[in-house]
C-alpha cells in the first residue's frame, strides 16, 4: 500500500495511480480511502470513464446520495446536454426524496434524448409508487410511442389502467401484450412472461366481475402451465373465480380447502382476498370465521378489516352493530382520504348501505355522494343512488344512476339486476322485454347468482313468457340444491 502511495506521488500518469491505489484500499476492506483516492482521481482526469463508474457504484454501494448528486452535478456543469447524466441524477434525487427536482431531471432526460423509453419508465415507476396511476400511463404511452413493441411497457400500461379503474383500456393493454408475445420470437429475460400476462388478464377479468371469464384463464393458467410457472397462488385465484361464478357452498369449501394448502407466509397477504369473496357470494359466516383468524392487533386502524367486518355484520342482519363498527374507523378513513381515495370510498358505500337498511335515506344518499366526491370511479355509488331512487319510486331516475355505474364498469351485474328489475315492472311491453335482456346479463356474469335468476323468473311471469318462466323456475331447483342456502 505505501508503495502504490509513494508511486502515487512520483507517477505522471497520477489518475490510473490513484485508480491503483483505489483497488488496493477496496481488497485491504479500506472503501472510504478507495473512494477519495477515485475522487482525486478525477480531480486529475474529469474524463475518466472506467474511475467515475467505480466511484459512483462504490457511493451506491455505500448510499452516500449526497456525495453521489454532487459528483453527477460537477459532470453536469460540463456535460449540460448529457441525457445519461440527467437520468442518474434524477434517480439520486429520488435517493434523497428530492422528488420534485428528480421529476424535472427525468423530464430533461426525455427531452434531451427522445429516442429513449427510459426516463419515462423511470417515471412511470415513481408514479405507481406514489398511487398517481393516470400521471403513471401517460408516462408508459409515452415509452410506447417510442418503442411500441415493448411488452413490459404495455404490461405496465395495463396496470396502471387497472387500478384506475380503467377496465376497458386495461384488457386492451393485457391482450395487446400477449399477442406482442405470440409475434415476438425470443423474449429478451426483462420482459414479463406469458404466464404473468395471462395472470394480469385473469386478475383484471375477476375485478370486473367478469367471473365465468376469469376462471377460464386462471384454469388454462394452472393446466396448461403446470410445472412450468403456475403457483398454488393461482389455483387458489382459480377457486375465487369458481366461488363468485357458482356461488355454492361446494365451491366456498373448495377455495377454503386450496387456502389451507398455501404456503405459510402467503395465507395473510390472501385472507382478505378470500373474506371479500366470501362476502360477495353472500356467506358471511363463512367470512366472518376467517376475519376471526385475523390477529386482535393487527385489527386497530386497519381499513379492510373495518370494512369486511361492517358488511358481514350487514349481510348478517346486524345493522347497528356494522354502523357502529364504521364508526369506529371514522378517524382512520378521515387520514386515509388522500392516500386511499378508493378504498376510503368503499368504506363510504358500505356505511350508505347500512344506511339505506336502517331507512335513513337522507345519511344514505350523503354518504354515497362522499364517496362519488371522493372517487368519481366508485360505480357501487351510483348503485345505492339507484336503490334509493327505488325506495322513493322514483325507477326513472333508478335507471339514469345504474346506467351510469355501467358506463364505469360495463360488466356490473347488480347494475343490470336493478336496471332489469325496475324495467320488467313496466306497463310498456317493449321495456319490460328489455328488462328481461338486462336480467339475463346479469346473470351471464353471475351464473350461480340466486337472486339474479329469480328476478329473470319474475320478469318472465310479468311478460306471460311461459315456457321461459318453466325451464327459469327448474333452473333455480337446481342452484338451490347446489346452494344449500343458508
Amino acid at each position: 500500500m505505501s508503495d502504490q502511495t509513494k508511486a502515487v506521488e512520483l507517477s505522471k500518469d497520477k489518475g490510473f495511480e490513484l485508480a491503483e491505489l483505489a483497488n488496493l484500499n477496496l481488497l485491504a476492506g479500506n472503501t472510504n480511502k478507495a473512494i477519495d483516492c477515485l475522487k482525486e482521481a478525477l480531480t486529475s482526469d474529469p474524463e475518466n470513464a472506467a474511475a467515475r463508474e467505480r466511484l459512483y457504484k462504490l457511493l451506491v454501494t455505500e448510499k452516500r446520495y449526497s456525495d453521489l448528486a454532487s459528483e453527477y452535478k460537477e459532470q453536469l456543469t460540463r456535460h449540460p446536454k448529457n441525457a445519461a447524466l440527467h437520468l442518474g441524477y434524477a434517480n439520486v434525487l429520488l435517493a434523497l426524496n428530492e422528488d420534485d427536482k428528480a421529476i424535472e431531471e427525468f423530464k430533461e432526460a426525455a427531452n434531451l434524448n427522445q429516442t429513449d423509453p427510459s426516463p419515462h419508465r423511470s417515471l412511470g415507476a415513481y408514479y405507481i409508487q406514489k398511487r398517481k396511476f393516470s400521471q403513471a400511463a401517460k408516462e408508459y404511452t409515452r415509452a410506447l410511442n417510442i418503442v411500441p413493441t415493448s411488452i413490459k411497457d404495455m404490461v405496465s400500461l395495463g396496470f396502471c389502467y387497472a387500478e384506475n379503474d380503467d377496465y376497458m383500456q386495461a384488457e386492451a393493454a393485457f391482450v395487446t401484450a400477449m399477442a406482442l408475445q405470440q409475434l415476438t420470437p425470443g423474449l429478451s429475460p426483462d420482459e414479463p412472461s406469458r404466464i404473468d400476462v395471462m395472470r394480469s388478464l385473469a386478475c383484471l377479468l375477476y375485478d370486473e366481475g367478469r367471473y365465468g371469464d376469469a376462471a377460464t384463464q386462471f384454469e388454462n393458467l394452472v393446466v396448461g402451465f403446470k410445472d412450468k410457472g403456475a403457483t398454488a397462488d393461482d389455483a387458489f385465484l382459480l377457486a375465487k373465480c369458481k366461488l363468485l361464478r357458482d356461488q355454492t357452498e361446494t365451491t366456498a369449501k373448495g377455495m377454503m380447502a386450496v387456502f389451507e394448502v398455501l404456503p405459510p407466509e402467503r395465507k395473510e397477504g390472501f385472507r382478505y382476498g378470500m373474506v371479500e369473496a366470501l362476502l360477495d357470494a353472500g356467506m358471511p359466516a363463512l367470512a366472518r370465521q376467517n376475519l376471526d383468524k385475523i390477529p386482535v392487533e393487527a385489527r386497530t386502524g386497519n381499513l379492510l378489516y373495518a370494512l369486511y367486518d361492517a358488511v358481514a355484520l350487514r349481510l348478517e342482519g346486524k345493522f347497528k352493530e356494522a354502523q357502529e363498527a364504521l364508526a369506529a374507523a371514522n378517524a382512520s378513513m378521515e387520514s386515509a382520504r388522500s392516500e386511499n381515495a378508493n378504498l376510503v370510498s368503499r368504506l363510504l358505500v358500505e356505511r350508505c348501505r347500512v344506511e339505506i337498511a336502517l331507512d335513513e335515506p337522507v345519511k344514505a344518499k350523503a354518504s354515497a355522494q362522499d364517496a362519488l366526491n371522493l372517487y368519481e370511479k366508485s360505480y357501487p355509488a351510483y348503485l345505492c343512488l339507484a336503490e334509493l331512487a327505488i325506495k322513493a319510486s322514483d325507477h326513472k331516475m333508478a335507471v339514469e344512476m345504474a346506467r351510469k355505474a355501467l358506463q364505469l364498469n360495463p360488466y356490473y351485474a347488480p347494475a343490470y339486476l336493478l336496471i332489469g328489475q325496475s324495467q320488467s315492472a313496466s306497463t310498456d311491453a317493449a321495456v319490460r322485454k328489455e328488462g328481461v335482456e338486462n336480467l339475463k346479463k346479469a346473470i351471464e356474469l353471475y351464473p350461480g347468482w340466486l337472486a339474479g335468476h329469480r328476478a329473470l323468473l319474475r320478469a318472465y311471469e310479468n311478460s306471460s313468457m311461459i315456457e321461459e318462466a318453466k325451464k327459469e323456475a327448474a333452473q333455480i331447483v337446481v342452484l338451490e340444491a347446489g346452494s344449500k342456502e343458508r
